[in-house]
């Protein structure tokens, strides 16, 4: 900040200082000019047997009311040389310094004013016609008079003001980049410190928000602290999801482990059943393994899908029919019921729409009393599949997480698939270009209905 303003005070001194250099010697230049055309025109008026003394005498005694360096009475020949006045006399030596080859004579000497500036000398020249007496007779010549005076500057007192000025204005650019440095450094210092714990692992690490008084810093540090307490929550949701898959693979390693041994031992009083049992625990195990895989490929993007034109109630009802031996074994009733628009066409990969539906009947038989309703069709122009169950419902505060990875809600106590398959509905309906989300309840003794509505 202290270099900034010394670099603007520096352009905005050297800037004043020129800027007032040229108006002062322009200003001058004009003075002069002016004074030079009235000096003419009284010598003009002057008629005398003796006019050399007393224009000399004239220009002497208005020297010092002019303020001039120097003035002198000149004749310029049409070559533009000059001349003694009056034809007669020595060579005229001009005042301050002011050499001819650098002055505007020629046109002086076709009657035309000149003036200018050479070096820090400001000049004059301006030619009269003059009459005088000389032997009885009256006589008129060309003359010219030369007026000079040195241009005021004010640098020799402008110079230590403008220093003085500018240390002043330095000293508060100091302080006050003192104040702001100490003001924005300590946040960032805290905040950096904030960042640095995160980066490390303590996502409870927040920033102290009360210490920051700067809006764009508070700003940031809420930034951050959203940031931490974003990952904090991702972080306990793998912790829980790590907690739920453990639990998930601890129940069927169980029963395997103990139907194993029992065989091994010769205890196993049912060998059928007990072989039934490892086999059935041990599919429930590769299910799952195969849908944890199915879902990081879904989350990663890397999946395979070949979308195509597909006929809607022909994926539903593939689904369904794969699902009714399962509900019949339930004591459930599983309906398809294909809406008015029976030619509804979706685009959509036929696998992974038949997977979607399969799923939503898997977890509507989790939680059914009595009966699942699969419907398919048109709602309000729009491709659609609803899948309702008479179950208890969903509450409220659930409701937002029930498409998370192995989110359990109120169940009937039985189990069909691993608890991910609403995860992977939410994945696949996305990837397809389309909508999923539940409604709960929908009737006075609960029940829920998931929703899907996809792309025509």
């Amino acid at each position: 900040m202290v270099a900034v303003t010394f670099g603007a005070l520096l352009v905005a001194g050297v800037v004043t200082l020129a800027l007032t250099v040229h108006t002062t010697r322009s200003q001058t230049e004009h003075e002069l000019t002016g004074e030079a055309y009235t000096l003419a025109q009284s010598l003009h008026a002057e008629a005398s047997d003796r006019p050399a003394a007393r224009l000399v005498r004239l220009l002497a005694t208005l020297r010092k009311p002019l303020r001039l360096d120097g003035s002198v009475l000149v004749a310029v020949r049409p070559d533009g040389a000059l001349a003694p006045p009056f034809g007669r006399g020595p060579r005229p030596v001009l005042p301050s310094g002011l050499q001819p080859a650098r002055l505007d004579l020629a046109v002086v000497a076709g009657g035309q004013p000149a003036s200018g500036i050479d070096g820090n000398t400001a000049y004059a020249i301006q030619p009269f016609l003059l009459r005088y007496v000389r032997n009885g007779a009256f006589v008129e010549t060309e003359e010219a008079v030369v007026l000079a005076r040195q241009t005021p500057t004010g640098l020799v007192t402008a110079v230590p003001w403008l220093l003085i000025g500018s240390g002043a204005v330095l000293a508060v650019a100091a302080l006050v980049a003192d104040r702001l440095g100490r003001r924005l450094v300590r946040p960032l210092h805290q905040v950096e410190s904030v960042t640095a714990r995160i980066a490390g692992g303590d996502l409870s690490a927040r920033v102290d928000q009360a210490a920051i008084s700067d809006p764009e810093l508070r700003s940031l540090g809420t930034s951050i602290d959203a940031m931490a307490a974003a990952l904090e929550a991702s972080q306990g949701g793998q912790r829980q999801f790590l907690l739920s898959v453990s639990h998930e693979l601890r129940t069927p390693l169980t029963s395997i482990q103990g139907f194993a041994e029992a065989l091994e031992d010769g205890t196993a009083s049912d060998v059928r059943r007990a072989a039934a049992v490892i086999a059935a625990e041990a599919r429930r195990l590769g299910r799952l393994v195969s849908d944890l895989l199915q879902l990081a490929r879904l989350e990663a993007g890397t999946f395979s899908s070949e979308p195509a034109r597909v006929l809607l109630p022909a994926a539903v009802e593939v689904a369904v029919m794969a699902f009714e031996p399962a509900a019949l074994d339930l004591g459930l009733v599983l309906d398809a019921e294909v809406g008015p628009a029976t030619g509804v066409e979706v685009w959509a990969d036929a696998d992974r729409l038949t997977q979607v539906v399969s799923n939503l009947v898997e977890n509507a038989l989790n939680h059914a009393t009595r009966r699942v309703v699969v419907w398919a069709g048109l709602d309000r122009g729009v491709a659609t599949i609803r899948v309702t169950d008479d179950g208890p419902g969903i509450g409220e505060d659930e409701l937002p997480h029930i498409f998370t990875r192995l989110f359990t809600g109120a169940a009937t106590g039985r189990r069909v698939g691993t608890g991910l398959g609403l995860a992977i509905v939410a994945e696949l309906v996305r990837s397809m270009g389309g909508q999923v989300w539940a409604e709960s309840p929908v009737g006075p003794a609960g029940g829920t209905c998931m929703v899907v509505a996809l792309a025509r």
